[in-house]
């Protein structure tokens, strides 16, 4: 399998790696978890959440270092330069929480390309993840 720029994967962990980046957006079109701040703490969670449940303990960790890693960062930012965030962020925890637990398996193992020309809710509904209309994730929390 090619992925574009980043050249075809040399095994497992690095074809886990390269998927993850190519269906990113993809993750944010689907989960309704938008592009800011607080929709990427939510995919890291939900990585993290789900990663945890739905392999052995030690490859878990693998597949969520980075989540872990961007997660527990941007979290302490927000407390230090961009209080105002937080209540945003912790929301972002929560539903990135609920959502992990609502994934059959890791997000980046599904055949996307397959689903390409399905409806938002349909697609939703058929793997079973939550619609957030109440998310705070949409920059709502910047003052105008």
């Amino acid at each position: 399998l090619q992925f574009a720029h980043l050249g075809p994967a040399e095994g497992d962990y690095d074809y886990m790696r390269k998927r993850r980046a190519q269906v990113h957006d993809f993750e944010h079109i689907v989960t309704g978890l938008r592009p800011s701040m607080p929709g990427e703490i939510a995919l890291f969670i939900a990585h993290m959440t789900n990663s945890s449940r739905y392999f052995q303990p030690g490859l878990a960790k693998e597949c969520a270092l980075v989540s872990s890693f961007l997660s527990t960062t941007w979290v302490l930012r927000t407390a230090l330069h961009y209080p105002e965030a937080m209540e945003a962020i912790c929301d972002s925890l929560e539903k990135g929480a609920q959502l992990g637990r609502a994934m059959s398996r890791p997000f980046y193992m599904e055949k996307w390309e397959d689903f390409f020309d399905w409806q938002l809710p349909d697609l939703r509904a058929h793997f079973g993840y939550p619609e957030f209309t109440d998310f705070r994730g949409d920059w709502d929390w910047v003052e105008p």
